[in-house]
């Protein structure tokens, strides 16, 4: 994968540009909210789960994927909004040093 957050964080961006009046962060958690909803639907139709195919038809890695995408660029806009790059990048950090610390990351 090489996505990384700045590119997350321009995703964000572009929205806010594009759509400023849902730049609050009640805003935000209501897309964030709506977001994880449909990433379930894409798990729920990946897994086959109830008339998912049948409705539907087959699912798609992409469709997930997308919505993935929206789930994550909406959780960067909280981060723009409250400036917190630099605490994501502090907090992203300790975990990472944590799980290697422990010998549960194969580095």
């Amino acid at each position: 994968m090489n996505s990384t957050g700045q590119d997350f964080l321009e995703i964000a961006r572009g929205y806010r540009d594009t759509f400023p009046d849902g730049d609050r962060p009640l805003h935000i958690l209501a897309r964030l909210t709506e977001e994880l909803g449909e990433v379930a639907e894409a798990v729920a139709h990946l897994e086959r789960h109830g008339a998912k195919v049948a409705k539907h038809g087959e699912p798609s890695i992409d469709h997930l994927a997308e919505e993935i995408q929206d789930l994550i660029h909406n959780a960067f806009a909280l981060v723009r909004y409250y400036s917190a790059e630099a605490a994501l990048d502090d907090c992203v950090q300790r975990t990472l040093d944590a799980f290697r610390e422990t010998d549960r990351l194969n580095t």
